[in-house]
């Protein structure tokens, strides 16, 4: 039976085509909601899509990548099963992080069967990151969003972000980012729209993202501008660029609150700069008097022992440590950070830092590292090397690089490559919120440049 025929045989096989897609464009609504329910929706998500596969005898198709990707999670499930002590209920949320492999290849197979209207997900994107934008903007206008949020109920001392309706999970700035491209592919669709629209709506955008306080999407947001103006040739898009860079840079210097939040970023490049200084003062801790270095410390900028830049150099030497070559299964940092810490760091030990070790890395490839072992990381890699080859292979075989259609090309190529850039701070790749995010991006990337853009 072939696809076409099967989409229109019955009322019945419409309306499970309608339920598939009404699913599939709840995604960028259901991360409004708690992780339970994002958790609950994507088993639900998975598990309808497979059924409709297998009522419609669609083939779930797996290419090398999809199985070379399949080995990783094998790989960091067995490393946690072994490595844990774990109860049935443990073992079985190990085994369930294989969903994000599942929305991975689900979400591949139903672009190639053209089984949704991608346009109409990307509308749905597209309104729900402006109205998360409004609500932003709205409580720094007038100290309240539509919900009635204020900026009370979204602050925590000396990390100051604005949530919105998320209240106290800070991840409205990550939200927008990680739809933002999705959202300026609506116009893809509607040519209708001036290009005018388009240079207004990234800046709007933008705008949201610094002002949710939260750095690194924003950071991410910069040098988005920054890597889709290096790719792109049109000249005019080069010129909106600088306004689209200066009107945020220009908010931070103005607006107070955005200055004191965002002049804290000089603390982790004062800790790049002085790190050899404070590595040679970490072995005065045991000779010399402990408040004195102490004091030492924080004159070099030493906020916090276990900032960004330490824990991406202290990683490296975990991951190294134990499980060296297939890792400790997932969620497992801050254990391999305490085990380092007791047995090869007497600062750790003086000061009682062993209890201080973050819960997660802040890096995708340490965590990956980690948790799956350098086997691990280096399936992972490649498999990630890949993707990015054969959308360079696109790149640069694109015959018309003034057209409107390779701006967008650019769109989805930018989102790849900052997705995976090595440095950016990153959560738990193996939890709901950024392994969905996270796996359902780069399958999307993937099949709809496929689609639009002829890749073999």
């Amino acid at each position: 039976m072939t696809l076409k025929n099967f989409l229109f045989i019955t009322k019945k096989d419409l309306f499970l085509k309608y339920i598939l897609n009404f699913l599939f464009f709840l995604f960028p609504i259901i991360f409004f909601f708690s992780h339970a329910v994002a958790t609950t929706f994507s088993l639900i998500f998975c598990i309808y899509s497979v059924f409709f596969f297998h009522y419609s005898n669609l083939k779930i198709i797996f290419d090398i990548l999809d199985k070379i990707l399949l080995i990783f999670f094998l790989i960091v499930i067995c490393s946690g099963i072994l490595n844990k002590n774990l109860t049935i209920i443990n073992i079985i949320k190990e085994i369930g992080i294989i969903r994000f492999f599942l929305v991975y290849v689900l979400i591949k197979n139903i672009l190639k069967y053209n089984l949704i209207k991608v346009k109409t997900f990307f509308l749905v994107a597209f309104l729900c990151t402006f109205f998360l934008s409004l609500n932003i903007l709205l409580i720094h206008l007038i100290g309240s969003d539509i919900f009635f949020n204020t900026e009370h109920n979204t602050n925590i001392i000396g990390h100051q972000r604005y949530s919105s309706f998320f209240d106290d999970r800070h991840i409205a700035g990550s939200y927008l980012f990680n739809f933002f491209f999705f959202s300026l592919f609506f116009f893809y669709f509607n040519k209708k729209y001036s290009d005018l629209l388009i240079f207004l709506s990234i800046l709007y955008f933008g705008i949201a993202i610094l002002l949710t306080f939260d750095r690194t999407p924003f950071i991410l947001f910069i040098l988005s501008i920054i890597t889709i103006n290096f790719l792109n040739i049109k000249k005019n898009f080069f010129f909106k660029s600088i306004i689209i860079l200066s009107v945020p840079i220009l908010i931070i210097f103005i607006y107070p609150k955005a200055n004191a939040r965002y002049g804290e970023l000089n603390n982790f490049f004062n800790e790049v700069k002085n790190y050899n200084k404070k590595m040679l003062l970490k072995e005065q801790i045991i000779k010399n008097d402990p408040d004195q270095t102490i004091e030492l410390l924080n004159k070099l900028g030493e906020h916090n022992y276990y900032s960004y830049f330490s824990i991406y150099i202290d990683g490296i030497s975990y991951i190294m440590y134990e499980n060296t070559f297939f890792g400790s299964g997932k969620s497992t940092f801050f254990i391999r950070c305490s085990n380092y810490r007791k047995n090869n760091d007497p600062m750790s030990l003086r000061f009682g830092y062993t209890n201080a070790c973050p819960a997660h890395s802040h890096n995708l490839f340490i965590q990956i590292g980690l948790e799956s072992g350098v086997v691990g990381l280096v399936i992972f890699s490649f498999f990630l090397v890949i993707k990015i080859i054969n959308l360079t292979k696109i790149f640069i075989n694109f015959k018309n690089k003034e057209s409107y259609k390779f701006f967008y090309f650019i769109l989805l190529f930018t989102c790849l490559l900052i997705e995976v850039f090595p440095f950016r701070p990153f959560g738990k790749l193996l939890n709901t919120y950024n392994g969905f995010l996270f796996f359902f991006k780069i399958a999307f990337i993937y099949a709809l440049t496929k689609k639009e853009f002829k890749l073999n």
